[in-house]
Parts: C-alpha cells; sequence; structure tokens
C-alpha cells in the first residue's frame, strides 16, 4: 500500500491517495520457487548418491567378479594344455580351487540378483511355519559342504518360528560365511526359545568388528577399513542384504561383541504359538544357494 498526498501552499495535507497492490500471487510463485529449489537440491543429493552406489557397484564387479572367473579359467587352461603332465595330487588341487571360485561367483550372482529384487522391490516375503532349528542345521550342512569348516550347531527339539524358507536360508548362510570369513574358530550356532520370539545366535572368536564400524555394519557396500576384513575380498553387500531381509520378512538382526573376544550376530524370529506339525522347510522352490 503507497500513500501519496496532496498539499496546500501551506503545506497542509488537502488529499490523500492510496494505492493498493495484491502481491499474494507474486508470494505465491516465490514460496512455489523455493520449493521447486528445494526438490532439485534433493533430487540432486539423490542422484549423487546413485552415482556413488553404481560406482561401488561397478568396482564390485570389475574385481570381486572377475577374480573367482578368471581363477576357474586359469587353471582350467592348465589341466586342459597339460592334463597327462599334471600330477594326480596337483590335478585334484585346481580342480577344488576352481569349485571354491565357482561357489564364490555364484554367491556374488545371487548377491546381485538379491540386489536387484530387493532395489526394485520384487522380493516379497512370505512367511510359513518353520521349525527354526531344523532350518539353521540345513544351513549348517550346506555352508560345511561347500566350504569344509566345520561349525557346532545347538538347538532344542521344537522351535516353530514364520519366516521365509528362502530368505531364511539365505540369512543364516550369510551370517555363517561372515563368521568363518571374517572370525575365527570356534564358530557356533544357537538357537534359543524366548518368550515371543526364536533367538538364533551365530558366534565366532575372532578380534570382532572395530567399535567405530558398528553402526555402519548393515549399510550398503561397506567395510571395515581396519583389522581382518582389510585382508579379506567382499562385496560389502552380505549383511546388507541380511539386514534388508529380516526387514522385509518381520524378523530381526543386531550385532554384539562375543565374550571374551570375537562378534556375535542375533536374529530374531517371530515365534508362533499354535500347535501343530510346522510347514515343510521345502515348502518353495526358490531356494537361495549360500555362500
Amino acid at each position: 500500500m503507497l500513500p501519496f498526498g496532496l498539499h496546500d501552499q501551506a503545506g497542509r495535507p488537502q488529499h490523500v491517495a492510496i494505492q493498493v497492490i495484491d502481491v499474494t500471487a507474486q508470494r505465491a510463485l516465490e514460496r512455489d520457487r523455493q520449493q521447486h529449489l528445494v526438490e532439485l537440491d534433493e533430487r540432486a543429493t539423490a542422484l549423487q548418491r546413485a552415482n556413488a552406489q553404481v560406482h561401488d557397484f561397478m568396482a564390485m564387479l570389475s574385481h570381486d567378479v572377475r577374480t573367482p572367473l578368471t581363477t576357474v579359467v586359469t587353471f582350467g587352461e592348465v589341466l586342459l594344455d597339460d592334463w597327462d603332465g599334471v600330477v594326480e595330487q596337483d590335478k585334484q588341487l585346481y580342480v577344488q580351487r576352481m569349485t571354491a571360485a565357482g561357489h564364490r561367483a555364484a554367491g556374488l550372482v545371487t548377491e546381485v540378483l538379491t540386489l536387484a529384487q530387493l532395489d526394485a522391490g520384487a522380493l516379497v516375503a512370505r512367511p510359513l511355519r518353520l521349525d527354526i532349528a531344523h532350518a539353521v542345521r540345513e544351513a549348517v550342512t550346506t555352508h560345511t559342504a561347500t566350504n569344509g569348516q566345520p561349525i557346532a550347531a545347538t538347538a532344542p527339539d521344537e522351535t516353530i518360528g514364520l519366516a521365509d524358507p528362502a530368505h531364511l536360508q539365505l540369512i543364516i548362510g550369510n551370517l555363517l560365511g561372515n563368521a568363518t570369513k571374517y572370525g575365527a574358530p570356534p564358530v557356533e550356532v544357537v538357537v534359543v526359545n524366548d518368550k515371543d520370539h526364536i533367538r538364533v545366535e551365530v558366534r565366532d572368536a575372532g578380534e570382532g568388528v572395530p567399535d567405530e564400524f558398528v553402526p555402519h555394519l548393515f549399510d550398503r557396500f561397506t567395510r571395515a577399513g581396519r583389522g581382518v576384513a582389510t585382508t579379506k575380498p567382499g562385496t560389502g553387500l552380505g549383511l546388507y542384504l541380511v539386514a534388508r531381509l529380516a526387514e522385509a520378512g518381520g524378523l530381526d538382526i543386531s550385532y554384539t561383541p562375543n565374550q571374551p573376544h570375537g562378534g556375535r550376530f542375533v536374529l530374531r524370529v517371530p515365534r508362533d504359538g499354535r500347535r501343530g506339525q510346522p510347514a515343510a522347510a521345502h515348502a518353495r522352490a526358490d531356494h537361495f544357494p549360500v555362500q
């Protein structure tokens, strides 16, 4: 509002004119402009984060996938070129290394495919009534057959919980793989019946997770900057997938130091209070291979 006055010769005001300007639309446009700038900044930040994840993903593929494939190709070519000249003991050693590399590559493919399904929202948990102790023993047997590292499993006779069978196998398999890779013997799994859930603990006697890294343990593409993790190959995806799959299925995963040393991952599976036989652990055919 802008006043404008008319005065006489003595300077006394005779008339006053007032002009009213409606700036409502201008202020609305300015608010919209500011909101648009905020949204653009948020999108730019999201794009930068996505680009960083793509960079990390490509770096992982170029190294961690190529390495086991190179092992398979190298020893395969040696055997093909000089089968008769290679002694029997070396043949077995080469085949063992090729097999181990093949399992590693298969595990990486599983992680990548699972990650893609999670990002696309296509991986939906379908919880069933399961004997959790049986599922744990099954995962331990598979892990031992693949890696040759014995793991002790302790569980009560009846532990009926609600979980997706395939997801549970992948979660436990990744926890076992993490314990044997970064921890130290003895590695053990303990299943406990609690009041409203079943607790699955995967323990090892290694050096444990560095304190400063614990808050980032389940983040995507993250690895500890010191300790045993710096000496082992890895994608930084395993525990991220564990956390995401647990969340999708209504489970809970956490980490605490083991006593007197080492690491302890605790998976909590909701209990099912109904009586009767559990659903078959093989009710679905889309089980993921475990590493």
